[in-house]
């Protein structure tokens, strides 16, 4: 794992701007704090261009007392103040996921999961806080996966397909230990701090390792992270796949009935499993291994006839 460093600070501020799933974010600061948001969202969809239309503008202001405080405005609006360097980070990283989820809901099902593709196939793993689902997307990477999203799993309800968030892989502190020794990309090299003060990394997939075309969901995945648990998968009705899938949503869509039969209809292509785990890079080898058998079994029905 490569560690990334902020450059030093100047005078001049700087603009980034992202696309996050059709909705342009424009950040803009200090130069050290543009460094910094560019491995909290790295450009992964380059490969097609910014959507049109005014972007949001996310400002970075550093106080003139030197003091190492600051303040972030979204258009204009406090959005909140910071006593420090490693505050700033996660209150981007909320700010634009709070404004994703405010505007893109109606273009996309945004669901509270982690999403990566295996071989053209979605894997979506939905899951509140503590699931794992966050480090086990990490691992899934390392493992070879392309990554579509750690916290925000955004479904076309038209093609069916998960689309790229491009957020990189937050990981708090057990996350951290257990992703860090095999980690193929960037990450910070000390600790953020949420405004509750939990401390958390960013972890940046390679350039290679971002998805960069939606992909069927073929997968619905339940993590189960157990402190010190072995680790286990099995099967479980697409009916629990449906019901988790719906707790997790972030908007109202796929809670209504033209939702839920989209669901519905996603779910009949999908297997749907429970993943319990207590070490990570342990259940990312399994569950790849449980989907690589599944399809040898299916490929060998299906040139049976049956």
């Amino acid at each position: 794992m490569r560690h990334w460093f902020r450059v030093r600070s100047t005078a001049t501020n700087s603009t980034y701007t992202i696309d996050a799933l059709g909705l342009r974010v424009a950040f803009s600061g200090p130069r050290r704090y543009l460094a910094a948001t560019k491995l909290l969202f790295p450009r992964a969809g380059r490969a097609r261009p910014l959507s049109s239309g005014e972007p949001i503008t996310l400002q970075i202001e550093e106080s003139p007392t030197g003091s190492g405080h600051c303040r972030v405005t979204m258009d204009g609006s406090l959005v909140t103040a910071t006593s420090g360097d490693a505050e700033v980070l996660p209150l981007l990283e909320s700010a634009v996921a709070q404004a994703v989820i405010d505007r893109v809901q109606g273009r996309y099902f945004l669901f509270h999961a982690a999403a990566v593709a295996y071989q053209g196939h979605g894997l979506l793993m939905p899951g509140a806080s503590g699931s794992g689902k966050s480090t086990l997307a990490g691992a899934l990477v390392a493992a070879g996966c392309q990554y579509l999203s750690d916290e925000i799993a955004a479904l076309d309800p038209e093609s069916l397909r998960l689309t790229l968030y491009p957020k990189s892989v937050c990981a708090k502190e057990g996350g951290y230990q257990a992703l860090a020794s095999g980690w193929p990309g960037r990450a910070t090299p000390t600790p953020q701090l949420r405004a509750n003060g939990e401390r958390i990394w960013y972890l940046a997939p390679p350039a290679t390792s971002w998805a960069r075309t939606p992909v069927p969901v073929r997968h619905v995945v339940l993590p189960r992270f157990v402190l010190g648990a072995d680790v286990s998968i099995a099967r479980i009705p697409r009916a629990t796949g449906l019901s988790q899938l719906i707790e997790q949503t972030f908007a109202p869509g796929p809670r209504e009935a033209w939702g839920v039969a989209r669901l519905v209809e996603m779910l009949r292509q999908a297997n749907c499993w429970e993943l319990r785990f207590g070490d990570t890079p342990q259940a990312a080898a399994l569950l790849l291994a449980t989907i690589a058998d599944h399809s040898d079994t299916d490929r060998r029905r299906s040139s049976d006839g049956r």
